[in-house]
Formats: structure tokens, C-alpha cells, sequence
């Protein structure tokens, strides 16, 4: 025989261990009765969300935290969850907190007993700040554009005069071309040309990426 203690003969975790286990995670873990609703369990994450003392959650119901029309969508849908027999479901659910309204992904599981749904687990994750980004994110986006902006704005401006410059040259080496009939003066009047005209070119797609 093996010194392993049988399944059935091995103690039971405690409720100390159990609210030490759920209180190591962030997320809001609660426990109702599957019959009147109330809540039977929650851990540390539960009251950081809420703002209350785990005291005053304990043998609540949603009806003693929430408003009336919050308290009612919460109930129906754990109403229907329950009556529908599923194992699990994942909704994402508004609620309000303290700190504002917070958007959460709530995973909802059916203990049963007998076959009878006994207890509904819940774990809420708040993907609030996924939904939309904090103010501090928001503010360094807006103030990148600025700088693009700012950027694009002189680029142009630096564009448009380059351009004329490049005019002027293109004329310049037009007329020695036309009226030089020296061969390596018209030669290099020739490399002037098609230089200025490359970067007339290139000019020309710069001002269209600054439009786009």
C-alpha cells in the first residue's frame, strides 16, 4: 500500500485557506446562493472595485448595492444563466463603482448539488481601461499629432520654396544648354537639368505624402 491518504480521508480546505486562496487575485470573485441571490463569498478584489467592506457585501443582495434598474439586469440575466443550465458564460457587464463606471468581463459558473444549481461563482475582470484608454494615454496621442502636424506644416512650407529654387536652376541651366556652344559647358548644363528634375520629382511626392 501507498502512503498517499485516500481522496475521501483527506481534510477539507478551510474557509480561512479558501478567502486566502481568492484574495491573491485581482479580479472580483463572488459567490451567490442560486436561490435568493445573495451573496455568500467575495475576496479583497471585490471590495477594491466596490469600495465596501466585505462585512457589508456578505448576505447582500444586488438590490442592497446597486440601483434598481442595475440590480434588476444583474438578476436576470443570473436568472436566466441559471434556468438555462449552462456550465459557463462570459458577458461583459457595466457597473457602477466608485471610481466611475467600469466595464467588466464577468465569467459566470453553476455549482451544483444533487443535480440542483446550489451556488453561481463569478469573476469579474474590469477591461476598462482595454475599452477606452486612459486620459494620460489619450492626451500623449493628441499631443504626437500636434507634432506631426507641426512637422507636415513646415516640410510643406520647406517644400514649396525648394521647389521654386529648383525652378530657377531648371531656367538657368535651360538657357546655357540653349545658347552655350561650348560641348562641356552644355554637358554639364545637361547633368544640372536632370538633376534639378529628380529633385523637382521628389518635391513633388513629398508634397503628396503631406496632403494624404
Amino acid at each position: 500500500m501507498s502512503g498517499r491518504e485516500p481522496l475521501h480521508g483527506r481534510r477539507q480546505i478551510s474557509e480561512e485557506s479558501l478567502e486566502a486562496i481568492v484574495d491573491t487575485l485581482s479580479d472580483m470573485i463572488w459567490v451567490k446562493d442560486a436561490g435568493e441571490l445573495r451573496f455568500v463569498l467575495v475576496n479583497k478584489g471585490a471590495e477594491v472595485l466596490l469600495g465596501v467592506s466585505r462585512d457589508k457585501l456578505v448576505g447582500k443582495s444586488d438590490y442592497d448595492l446597486f440601483s434598481r434598474e442595475q440590480a434588476d439586469a444583474f438578476v436576470t440575466r443570473d436568472r436566466e444563466f441559471l434556468a438555462g443550465r449552462q456550465s459557463v458564460e462570459v458577458q461583459e457587464e457595466e457597473i457602477n463603482t466608485p471610481n466611475g463606471v467600469r466595464v467588466l468581463r464577468v465569467r459566470r459558473y453553476v455549482i451544483a448539488e444533487a443535480g440542483e444549481p446550489r451556488y453561481l461563482l463569478g469573476i469579474s475582470q474590469d477591461i476598462t481601461d482595454l475599452k477606452s484608454p486612459p486620459a494620460e494615454t489619450i492626451q500623449n496621442h493628441s499631443e504626437a499629432a500636434q507634432k506631426l502636424q507641426a512637422i507636415g506644416l513646415l516640410a510643406g512650407s520647406f517644400a514649396h520654396e525648394f521647389n521654386d529654387l529648383l525652378t530657377v536652376i531648371l531656367t538657368a541651366a535651360q538657357t546655357l544648354l540653349e545658347s552655350s556652344t561650348d560641348a562641356s559647358e552644355r554637358e554639364d548644363a545637361g547633368y544640372i537639368i536632370a538633376s534639378a528634375r529628380r529633385a523637382a520629382s521628389l518635391t513633388r511626392e513629398l508634397l503628396a505624402l503631406i496632403r494624404r
